[in-house]
């Protein structure tokens, strides 16, 4: 019987939503958090790690991935996570300048209005939203890589619109992740003449992440935040 009422009594563990979770980051958060959160993954792609799968196909617009998403979905989440992303090159010259905008609107912008629009319905009162963002695009224009640039300052910008809260608690809190290059295999092996030293692991951020869902060092609601490393990662309020 007392077995039976401490497990009974037991609090639920909290609960991460990561859309992009079979990405470098969002992998990386499942990775971390699996052994304490309940983590639900939402990509193209199965992660193995996470405790539920909700896989959608590149080939649906956004739309469906929601109407899957609704389908799945029960209760309230303690941290919604848009960690999906990607970069391309080219300038306003490029012939195919349109489909690079389109490119990189689905790979970054689509998924940070995903994850503001679920949060809506799925965030806890205090729950924390976190979008990823760009140093780069953030600090400097990006005329070589105009459609990247666009749409992760379109990023930046539903950050600072969902800050607002106007569709949310007032002790939810959003911050958007403006990192720097990240250690990843894939870079590396793209810029193998770059220092590699001062670029920071997925893995690194994703403690932080967790961190922030202890409810440690919690940055503040509208905060960008990049992560420095030194002999430890450190994280800057931009």
């Amino acid at each position: 019987m007392a077995r039976f009422l401490r497990f009974w009594l037991s609090p639920s563990p909290q609960r991460a939503l990561v859309i992009g979770g079979s990405g470098s980051l969002g992998s990386s958060v499942i990775s971390v958090f699996k052994n304490h959160w309940e983590t639900t993954n939402l990509d193209f792609i199965e992660n193995k790690e996470a405790n539920y799968n909700i896989v959608v196909s590149p080939a649906d617009d956004t739309e469906k991935h929601l109407a899957q998403a609704n389908e799945v979905l029960k209760g309230k989440y303690d941290m919604i996570l848009s960690t999906a992303g990607g970069w391309c090159q080219g300038d306003i010259e490029s012939a195919n300048v349109f489909s690079q905008v389109e490119m990189m609107m689905r790979n970054n912008v689509y998924p940070s209005v995903l994850a503001g629009h679920l949060a809506t319905k799925y965030a806890t009162e205090t729950g924390i939203i976190v979008l990823s963002g760009s140093l780069l695009v953030f600090k400097e224009n990006t005329p070589s890589m105009l459609a990247y640039g666009i749409c992760k300052t379109m990023v930046h910008n539903i950050a600072l619109n969902l800050s607002t809260k106007q569709n949310l608690t007032s002790e939810n809190r959003i911050i958007c992740l403006v990192p720097d290059i990240l250690n990843t295999e894939v870079n590396r092996e793209s810029m193998p003449s770059a220092d590699h030293t001062k670029w920071v692991s997925p893995m690194k951020i994703a403690e932080k992440l967790y961190e922030w869902g202890d409810g440690k060092n919690v940055p503040e609601n509208g905060s960008f935040i990049t992560f420095k490393l030194d002999k430890d990662v450190t994280i800057e309020y931009m």
